[in-house]
């Protein structure tokens, strides 16, 4: 995707003789945003090509944005390295906002590119560019692909009810009672339903929709989402102040076992990131509240969810909330 940008830097126009000119860079003075690039968390390069009049130099701001150059005269082009800010299970990074200062040598008006990297679930970052200019800078960065996914259960409501519902929703991907539907390009998506399952039942099932996509994954090497109405205890959701007085305690049982075996398989549960505690989206008949709707994630995807929400019920009668998930590749 190219973005042409036309960016505020003024030059000062030179009325003494040429040999005046200075050949020390000036001080960087501040200036205003020229242009912004948003990029996803994983490493990569942006190329920017710059057109202008006279010497211009760059300069980055922030330690995580290299440059393979110093700056160059009238039309020429740079490319900008950027690192990593993926997250991990014990850390969720934020988005964040990097400068590469653009100073013309006549002027030493260091005006900024600005770099916005997305963070785990970190939401864009907007910047008012305005005013005119005599520089242009247009950068080429990696295309964009958004896919939003539904997750929703008919169980207490009129099945044809949910479906339309869902239709009307927009999303490319739908599991609807652990049956998915839609385009899912390279994305493999393992849909689940163990309602009326038993609790060892439950397990199984989870154990082997997990095995299945790590088998798939050796296969095939593609980015990975195992989720639906799966029942089963979160070791993750132990000890908040929010748990109900029934949920299990002890973080070292079997009860656990499908979320171990999922995180030590490289499969995240990103509910559970999202919220760092207990969070309802099924009532059972009995009255208990669980997270009986979970949605795991391969490693490779964290960096690549843009947001992950749960809706309000939306059909009279449903019992679990519909969870959406919007990633950005």
């Amino acid at each position: 995707m190219k973005n042409s940008l036309l960016l505020s830097v003024v030059t000062i126009v030179i009325a003494f003789s040429c040999s005046q000119k200075t050949e020390v860079i000036p001080a960087f003075q501040s200036g205003k945003a020229v242009g912004l690039c948003n990029v996803g968390a994983s490493a990569g390069r942006v190329s920017v090509l710059v057109q202008t009049n006279g010497q211009w130099r760059i300069r980055p701001v922030d330690d995580w944005l290299t440059t393979d150059s110093q700056g160059g005269k009238g039309m020429g082009a740079f490319t900008f390295s950027y690192g990593s800010n993926q997250s991990d299970v014990l850390n969720l990074r934020p988005g964040r906002v990097g400068r590469i200062a653009i100073c013309l040598e006549d002027s030493g008006i260091a005006d900024t590119l600005i770099v916005a990297q997305r963070g785990f679930l970190s939401k864009d970052v907007n910047y008012q560019i305005s005013g005119d200019s005599n520089l242009k800078l247009e950068f080429d960065i990696p295309s964009s692909t958004e896919i939003k996914l539904l997750i929703a259960s008919s169980k207490g409501a009129s099945e044809a009810a949910v479906s339309d519902w869902a239709d009307s929703f927009g999303a490319d991907i739908r599991v609807i009672d652990g049956s998915v539907t839609g385009d899912s390009g390279e994305l493999n998506i393992v849909g689940c339903n163990f309602d009326g399952q038993s609790a060892a039942q439950r397990q199984n099932s989870f154990l082997e929709a997990v095995d299945f996509s790590i088998e798939q994954s050796l296969v095939y090497g593609n980015d990975w989402i195992v989720c639906g109405q799966m029942y089963h205890y979160s070791a993750m959701q132990v000890g908040y102040s929010d748990t109900p007085s029934w949920y299990p305690s002890d973080a070292s049982s079997d009860e656990f076992q499908c979320d171990r075996y999922a995180w030590q398989n490289n499969l995240y549960d990103i509910l559970w990131m999202k919220t760092r505690g207990w969070v309802e989206t099924y009532t059972d008949e009995d009255g208990h509240n669980w997270q009986a709707d979970y949605m795991y994630v391969s490693g490779a995807l964290l960096d690549k969810v843009s947001s992950i929400d749960i809706l309000p019920v939306p059909v009279p009668g449903m019992r679990h909330k519909p969870l959406s998930l919007v990633l950005k590749y």
